[in-house]
């Protein structure tokens, strides 16, 4: 009950924001959301940098809601729009909210950095610098993290509650599809818009994960859905600078997202190719705002980056010349043949879904064509769309390809490690463009065609079948091996900040080495298996606080009789004080 009025106040706070942008600055409803959670994202970044995060988590509440009582009353009660916009945001975000009741996270990428940053920043109340040396990933961004760290310092620092500020900004981005939402389209608006909303959230990594892979295309998404809808001079100027946020947050939330941000690039300059000399003003605050703006950011992190984390430049994936010609070096001109074709053949083929999405997106704007010959209208924009949707695809391919060579480690690389995660980027958001385009040149008025339109959406959908109970079902953590693991963790009342050797019987390819450091809190941890790791580090063993035997087999067993600590022996779990 406590974190439901919690979750209540940080939200009528957000609506202050959103009213002040309505009222004041003309921005439509529908793009509020997205705009509110990249610019507050943007605020506590640059606030995190003067070691200011609390005071502008703490300023940034209170300041919405005196904004609320300022401008609420005019936004919300005399705009119908705006008001049916801001109850649909507010009502998916209740079901998500119960839907996370007790949520916890369970995948690995969250123990090895998006949790772990979070958390570092929970505890100490700011970013983390060269004294958090459990954090492994120092150069990635933290555009999402610092906006999970807001959420949390006023609703609760629970799992739940950072999946909550995760799912948050997701919704907010997708919000912005609910511009489309008009009589002419109403019938397609509103099948398309749940139907693309469902496939983000299935096709993509989970969201019960701090993982930007979904949240990152959804904000391409949103910056597309701005500059599409964009009419006139002066409307085209608002877009540019209620995109902007957007465009930062982008480039500070993942590397990868200045990829989103370059084809927004070309999308405005090619849309708006006629009146780039006429309008002098309009081109050169499109350059500040979505250009310069974005790219000083960038550096700026590099910056800070540099001066709390000396050795950050050199670490695994970083966006610097010393790790990509590390990585490069490594790899022969076999290794790059065979990274280039196992990636072709993966991507080319119908086991794998990104096949069936492209081909969903292109059937979408092939309806879009249908429509246009039939009415004896130019095809031009359906067809260039589709171009688009395919060029924009294989660019990406052509990036991830790159990636593998310049940032990939060579084991990582061969296997072409988390490329399900990496190309649900694209699919998001290619299918997103394709739905933005079907949605705004869209006229056909018959049942028939929505329908189509439709059926085409659930396609992309089969692949996923199997992860649309995520949607409704809350996570079953009781059985998964990190609810085992914390119930070893706490009968054994193991503390923080100790160092622990863990022993387990197989290899896990590195997740409960991830989990104990972020479980206990501690960067002295070392992990391993079997007979050969039992072998090389059993020497070890001693000079470690603990040794935590997760899985016993014969060969653990041996060295414990061996050690004289034949009594913790067994079946189960045991924790063994070494010092």
């Amino acid at each position: 009950m406590i974190t439901a009025l919690r979750i209540l106040l940080l939200l009528l706070s957000m609506l202050g924001f959103l009213a002040l942008l309505a009222e004041k600055f003309g921005v439509r409803i529908e793009f509020a959301p997205a705009v509110v959670c990249a610019g507050f994202s943007s605020v506590l970044l640059l606030a995190g940098y003067f070691n200011l995060l609390p005071f502008a988590a703490g300023a940034l509440w209170l300041t919405g809601i005196a904004l609320l009582l300022l401008f609420g009353k005019k936004a919300f009660f005399h705009r119908r729009r705006n008001c049916a916009v801001v109850l649909v945001w507010a009502a998916v975000l209740g079901w998500f909210a119960l839907l996370m009741k007790n949520a916890h996270f369970v995948e690995y990428d969250n123990f090895s950095h998006w949790a772990t940053v979070v958390k570092a920043m929970l505890l100490g109340n700011r970013m983390p610098n060269f004294m958090d040396e459990i954090i492994t990933f120092q150069s990635y961004p933290l555009g999402s993290s610092v906006f999970v760290y807001y959420v949390c310092r006023i609703i609760g620092t629970s799992d739940g509650c950072q999946l909550f500020a995760q799912i948050l900004m997701i919704v907010s981005f997708l919000t912005a599809l609910l511009v489309f939402a008009e009589k002419a389209k109403m019938a397609a608006a509103v099948l398309l818009v749940p139907l693309f909303t469902v496939s983000s959230l299935v096709m993509g990594v989970s969201f019960l994960s701090l993982h930007v892979d979904t949240l990152m295309p959804l904000a391409g998404v949103a910056l597309f859905c701005m500059a599409a809808t964009a009419e006139g001079e002066s409307g085209v100027r608002q877009a540019v600078w209620a995109a902007m946020p957007l465009c930062i947050f982008l480039v500070n939330v993942k590397n990868s997202g200045i990829f989103f941000v370059v084809v927004y690039w070309v999308y405005w300059l090619i849309q708006n190719r006629a009146s780039l000399v006429s309008r002098r003003k309009t081109t050169l605050l499109f350059a500040g705002c979505s250009v310069l703006a974005p790219l000083a950011s960038m550096l700026l992190w590099k910056r800070h980056v540099a001066l709390v984390f000396p050795a950050g430049a050199a670490t695994k994936h970083s966006m610097s010349l010393a790790w990509f010609s590390s990585a490069l070096g490594e790899k022969t001109q076999a290794d790059m043949r065979g990274i280039g074709l196992s990636l072709l053949e993966r991507v080319f083929s119908w086991q794998d879904p990104s096949l069936w999405i492209l081909l969903a997106a292109t059937v979408l704007l092939l309806l879009v064509l249908v429509q246009k010959l039939l009415k004896r209208e130019s095809p031009r924009v359906p067809v260039l769309s589709i171009a688009a949707v395919w060029g924009t695809w294989l660019v990406y391919l052509l990036s991830l390809y790159g990636m593998y060579l310049f940032s990939m480690p060579l084991k990582e690389a061969v296997v072409l490690a988390s490329f399900d995660k990496y190309m649900s980027s694209v699919n998001i958001f290619i299918l997103g463009i394709a739905v933005i385009q079907t949605l705004r040149y869209w006229a056909a008025g018959r049942i028939f065609w929505s329908l189509a339109v439709a059926c085409v959406c659930l396609f992309p959908l089969y692949p996923f079948r199997e992860n649309l109970p995520r949607l409704v079902i809350r996570q079953d953590y009781e059985s998964t091996g990190r609810c085992q693991y914390q119930k070893f963790l706490r009968e054994n009342r193991l503390e923080s900040g100790k160092s622990y050797f863990v022993y387990r019987s197989e290899d896990d390819s590195g997740y409960l080495f991830n989990l104990t450091r972020y479980e206990l809190w501690s960067s002295h941890v070392n992990v391993t298996s079997g007979e050969a790791g039992l072998a090389q580090y059993r020497d070890l063993f001693p000079r470690y606080d603990y040794l935590l035997v997760w899985n016993q087999d014969e060969h653990i067993q041996n060295y414990l009789r061996e050690a004289g600590l034949q009594e913790y022996i067994s079946d189960k779990p045991a924790a063994i004080p070494m010092k």
